[in-house]
Parts: structure tokens; C-alpha cells; sequence
């Protein structure tokens, strides 16, 4: 089970950087100058942050989307939760 965590929590963390540096590199940002000292170019700033935006924007969302069409009642929830407490009863 650790290993499947670690293993979860690496591809987050990777994904994580992927499209950070996807969105760095779509607004223009140059590693070269800021390493250099130098200003970025004209709207860099507005582009990085129309895009810290517009992705948390996009999850939240896909999130709501996801927690519409899911079909979990009242009932079902009750379902899950007795099977849960029953497995932890076993396992002990």
C-alpha cells in the first residue's frame, strides 16, 4: 500500500510540474533572462496570472461537474459507510 501511495504521489508531483512549466513557457517566460537579470517581456506578468486563473478555474469546474453528475444518494452514501465499518471490524 505505501508504495502505491509514493507511486501516486510522485505522478501528482510531476503532473504538477508539467503544466506548470507548460503555462510558464505558453505565457512567454524566458529562464534564460530571469536568470540573467533581465525584465521578461511586455505581459509575461498578465499571461502568467490569466493562466493561475484560468486553471484554477478550470478544475474547480471540472470538480463541480464531477460532483453533479455523480449518482450518490442519501441511501447509497448509508450503503458505503456500513460497508466500510463492517471491513474495519474484520480486519481488527
Amino acid at each position: 500500500m505505501p508504495a502505491r501511495r509514493s507511486w501516486g504521489r510522485g505522478s501528482r508531483r510531476r503532473s504538477g510540474g508539467f503544466v506548470g512549466g507548460f503555462a510558464l513557457t505558453w505565457a512567454g517566460f524566458s529562464a534564460a533572462s530571469a536568470a540573467a537579470g533581465q525584465m521578461q517581456a511586455d505581459g509575461v506578468a498578465a499571461s502568467i496570472q490569466l493562466w493561475a486563473g484560468g486553471l484554477v478555474g478550470a478544475f474547480m469546474l471540472l470538480s463541480v461537474s464531477v460532483m453533479f453528475f455523480y449518482p450518490l444518494t442519501e441511501e447509497r452514501f448509508r450503503e458505503i459507510t456500513e460497508e466500510i465499518t463492517a471491513r474495519r471490524a474484520t480486519e481488527v
